[in-house]
């Protein structure tokens, strides 16, 4: 069996002190296929340039900026436009995830799934 993609989203606004720990965190993830998605809400440090610095390291980054700051509903809105995966999971522009976080994510959601909810989608919070 294949692997469904899994986008991680991941909005940003002035974070250039933990953002590039977030995107790498994201890209040592064990689950594969992954998409990150990351929006920055017009940062006004450098937390863009070291968006593109880190994102020259993988092609499964994609960035994206918003023309204004718009909050972080309005960015999530925007990751889930431009998602490719089965499923999107948000990670901040603070977290430092392990690696095997979205693996345990995953299997927990699907368990759920096919435990109490006859195989319908659910939403999971770890």
């Amino acid at each position: 069996m294949t692997n469904p993609l899994i986008t991680i989203g991941i909005t940003t606004y002035n974070a250039e002190e933990s953002i590039e720990r977030c995107i790498l965190s994201a890209l040592s993830q064990t689950w594969k296929p992954i998409e990150i998605l990351a929006v920055d809400d017009c940062s006004d440090d450098q937390t863009l340039d070291i968006v593109g610095g880190v994102s020259k390291k993988s092609t499964d980054i994609k960035i994206f900026r918003n023309a204004k700051n718009n909050g972080v509903a309005d960015s999530r809105n925007r990751i889930q436009k431009e998602a490719n995966g089965e499923f999107i999971v948000f990670f901040d522009d603070d977290d430092e995830s392990l690696p095997n976080r979205i693996s345990e994510q995953y299997k927990r959601i699907t368990d759920y799934e096919k435990q109490y909810a006859n195989g319908a989608p659910v939403i999971c919070h770890k």
